[in-house]
């Protein structure tokens, strides 16, 4: 392996030899010492030179590193004002409202569709800002999204915001903004595309005004309104009447008791109870309403009814799970109702008992009512003459004095709103007689004083009448 000595090492080495060749010393060292120097001035030429190209070589790659960059500018700018007319061009196609701007500066670009949403030409949006047109919270909102957007690293948000039209109108826009940053990130740009949605937000704050008074509505209603769930079984919503009626029986949350249910429903109405909630279940999905009168207990230990009506208020794949129910208190209606039967009953016992005819006419003198006690006195049956004249009854020279009763002014009604007016009248038997029957006859008026007809009880006098003949 060859190898490397320094200067000393040399000079020894050549001593030593010189001195086995017995030549003279000093005359050698001289000289090695001028080849020495010689080399020395040579290699300090050397690196001069170099230094010199070093020079030349650093200046020429400079002018080229120059001109390859200007020749890179030069088709950089072109690329960018080529694609930047494709952005543009492309935005300008689009069939919802886009702008871009910098940073609360001026529009750069705003496509016909945010123009016309806006109401301003386009020459008039490039002279001014973006936040000339945006509500201040608006502004606010947007500013901290987009500094959260930086934080965590994101390009791309969305959220709703007002603009202000130039007719002074709000235009509310759904808004997706984008960050597009250039190579360095010295220059932010800012893409927004814009939907309308004024619409629909003033559709949802009519929906919202009609929920809120729907709401203070169903709060101060008598009746019971409530939405169930059936796959959680457990109340939804409710308004106070149901609150107050069904307190004992919740447990937290809504949910319902459902092992009181069956002690809350009067024993007798469970099937009519069970049987509407599987008619909702099975049948409910062409928005049927299905009803039912149903007692329920109430907290006061009270057997209630209510008249309950049902329908389904949404479905999923499983079949129905929402119910909107509404329940009635009409305890005091079925009390009336048992009250009207029972006097209904009575009536019919002394209508079948009494022995004189009752009877009512319209204001053409067409028979609404007879009591079954005619056919005992004239020989008809009641559902003969219901609808038919009284002249069918009554001799045709008795005709022009109920007729002109009929035709009477009302204001001869007495103080108490009464008329009465006894006389005897003769009229034809269903066998051809002759019966002469005494008529109280009144005038049938409704609660405003209108006149509907006459009505009159008819006696059977033809034994005092015969016994005053003779």
């Amino acid at each position: 392996m060859k190898q490397w000595y320094d200067r000393v090492t040399l000079i020894s080495k050549a001593k030593n030899r010189l001195e086995e060749r017995d030549i003279n010393i000093d005359d050698f060292n001289h000289q090695i010492q001028s080849i020495f120097q010689d080399l020395e001035m040579r290699i300090l030429e050397l690196e001069m030179e170099n230094e010199s190209i070093k020079n030349r070589i650093s200046k020429k790659n400079q002018q080229m590193l120059e001109s390859i960059n200007g020749i890179n500018l030069s088709l950089i700018n072109n690329a960018l004002a080529h694609n930047e007319c494709e952005f543009f061009t492309a935005y300008e196609e689009e069939h919802i409202g886009t702008v871009v701007s910098e940073k609360d500066g001026p529009f750069i670009f705003v496509n016909s569709i945010f123009s016309e949403m806006i109401g301003y030409e386009k020459d008039e949006l490039y002279s001014k800002k973006t936040t000339d047109f945006i509500f201040s919270d608006d502004q606010l909102i947007e500013t901290i999204l987009i500094e959260q957007m930086k934080n965590y690293d994101e390009d791309t948000f969305h959220f709703q915001k007002r603009y202000i039209k130039k007719s002074g109108e709000i235009l509310w826009g759904e808004v997706t903004i984008t960050i597009v940053y250039d190579s360095d990130k010295d220059r932010t740009l800012f893409v927004e595309k814009i939907k309308d949605i004024s619409e629909n937000k003033k559709y949802e704050s009519d929906l919202k005004r009609k929920q809120h008074l729907l709401s203070q509505i169903s709060e101060t209603l008598p009746i019971k309104v409530f939405l169930y769930d059936l796959e959680e079984s457990r109340f939804l919503w409710f308004n106070q009447a149901t609150g107050n009626f069904i307190a004992p029986y919740l447990i937290q949350n809504g949910f319902f008791d459902l092992d009181k249910i069956n002690q809350i429903i009067y024993p007798k109405d469970k099937d009519r109870f069970f049987n509407l909630l599987e008619n909702v279940k099975t049948i409910g999905a062409d928005g049927k309403i299905f009803e039912a009168e149903i007692r329920f207990l109430s907290p006061k230990r009270e057997w209630i009814w209510h008249f309950v009506r049902m329908k389904e208020f949404s479905r999923d794949d499983n079949g129905i799970k929402e119910l909107l129910c509404v329940a009635q208190d009409i305890s005091k209606l079925k009390k009336t109702e048992r009250e009207l039967e029972q006097r209904n009953e009575m009536y019919k016992i002394l209508v079948k008992n009494i022995q004189d005819i009752v009877w009512s006419v319209d204001l053409d003198g067409y028979f609404t009512y007879i009591t079954p006690s005619i056919m005992k006195h004239l020989g008809y049956r009641p559902e003969e003459l219901i609808g038919c004249s009284f002249e069918e009854v009554i001799l045709p020279s008795e005709h022009k004095k109920l007729s002109n009763l009929i035709k009477s002014d009302v204001s001869i009604l007495n103080s108490d709103g009464g008329y009465f007016d006894i006389m005897v009248l003769n009229h034809n038997h269903k066998n051809g007689k002759i019966v002469p029957l005494e008529v109280s006859i009144s005038y049938l008026t409704n609660e405003a004083g209108t006149l509907l007809g006459l009505t009159g009880i008819t006696r059977d006098v033809s034994e005092r009448f015969y016994s005053e003949t003779i």
